[in-house]
């Protein structure tokens, strides 16, 4: 019998869950009054934190994700960090000219390092918007959901760049990745982490959730344990957490309102150690 969201985890697909915050969109952003009251739950079996998405439309979710979202904005730190990433990660595990596959490929502009470098790379993303943009810098992209995607053994390299947080349902997404994959290819992943800290903040300040939770565009909130029971659930054995750090810039602080969110916001990632992971995991030869 297929679980449903609502009643399980997505990540390790236990019932025993305690709602832990409630959101409501309607009363802090009007803007989103479409999403309502949101409840967040934690899973007592894996620790897991996510936001209950189960009675919206997919018209609603769609929306999250137009085609003005920030990874269309020219952003020359990550372009760098990237080409980092590249060197140091990517090629002493999966030397070009290897395949690879960048799930929510945006503007193209990990695919244009991964080509630059050697590799045969495809992007694939439901933003048609995205692709036209990739296939206009001369990079191979087309319009698809990983699911979609019906290629075995195929890839020796999978990435996501900030994709899993968006996911209703990550395990059936990493579980296509897995499939796709060569035996002994990797995947790359790079997500925020979020602590229990910042949740306890939200719960005082809801007004922050925005802010440091990215609701309601983030609505899965891994942790290192977390994210570690996706990946060995999924098949996955070796996995090695690269170096946590920010790979974006942020937009410049025009105002003192802005400016103040900014330094709480800070001050909250700092004392809740959070951020954002990298993460590669190798999947068995046999």
């Amino acid at each position: 019998m297929e679980r449903t969201f609502a009643s399980s985890c997505p990540i390790c697909y236990s019932e025993n869950l305690d709602s832990i915050l409630s959101i409501d969109f309607s009363k802090w952003w009007p803007q989103l009054f479409r999403f309502g009251t949101r409840p967040v739950y934690r899973c007592n079996n894996c620790d897991h934190r996510f936001m209950d998405t189960t009675s919206l439309s997919s018209e609603a979710l769609s929306e999250q994700y137009d085609d003005s979202y920030v990874g269309f904005r020219p952003d020359p730190y990550f372009q760098d960090a990237i080409r980092r990433e590249i060197i140091k990660n990517l090629i002493p595990r999966v030397a070009p000219p290897a395949k690879v596959l960048d799930v929510g490929c945006g503007n193209g502009d990990f695919l244009e390092a991964a080509t630059e470098a050697g590799y045969s790379a495809l992007g694939i993303d439901i933003s048609a918007a995205a692709v036209a943009h990739c296939q206009q810098r001369g990079l191979h992209a087309e319009v698809m959901a990983l699911t979609n995607l019906q290629t075995r053994d195929c890839f020796d390299l999978i990435t996501m760049w900030d994709v899993v947080e968006h996911l209703p349902q990550p395990s059936a997404f990493i579980h296509q990745a897995f499939q796709l994959l060569r035996p002994g290819g990797y995947l790359l992943i790079k997500t925020p982490k979020v602590s229990q800290f910042t949740f306890k903040v939200v719960k005082a300040f809801p007004r922050l959730a925005g802010a440091l939770l990215y609701t309601p565009d983030h609505i899965q909130f891994f942790s290192h344990s977390t994210f570690a029971t996706l990946l060995q659930n999924t098949g996955f054995e070796q996995i090695d957490w690269l170096e946590d750090r920010n790979m974006r810039s942020h937009s410049p602080v025009r105002n003192l309102k802005k400016a103040v969110g900014h330094l709480i916001v800070s001050l909250v990632y700092r004392l809740g150690q959070d951020g954002n992971f990298c993460v590669m995991a190798q999947k068995p030869y046999v």
